[in-house]
């Protein structure tokens, strides 16, 4: 087995911190789409919307939505944005996530729309 001085070990864990931290902070096109989604979801699915309703508002624009029961919640991967550049790392795309928690009578209250990155 290979020994790497402690001082070796925390700089690399340090500098891959960084590096999976910082990316697609940068990603123009990642921002876009996540305002899009946001947008989309205020204005089309409002605190109070039934579940099948915003279940089949995302089925419309070709989402695979599952239903939760246990959490209470519609959780969808909505979108692929790629990462830019010609050798994208340590992402190669983003997943754009939307979770929209439903209370006790199967409405909405309100909607999370975030980025899980494909990394290594």
């Amino acid at each position: 087995m290979t020994y790497f001085p402690p001082r070796l070990r925390l700089i690399a864990t340090i500098g891959l911190c960084l590096l999976v931290a910082s990316c697609g902070h940068d990603n123009a096109r990642l921002q876009e789409r996540i305002a899009y989604w946001r947008g989309s979801l205020d204005r089309d699915v409002p605190q109070g919307t039934a579940a099948s309703t915003a279940q089949a508002w995302l089925q419309e624009r070709g989402v695979h939505v599952e239903l939760l029961k246990q959490q209470r919640w519609l959780y969808a991967n909505v979108e692929r944005v790629p990462e830019p550049g010609l050798f994208p790392f340590p992402c190669s795309q983003w997943n754009i996530i939307v979770k929209i928690p439903l209370d006790t009578q199967n409405r909405t209250v309100g909607n999370d729309v975030s980025a899980v990155g494909t990394c290594l």
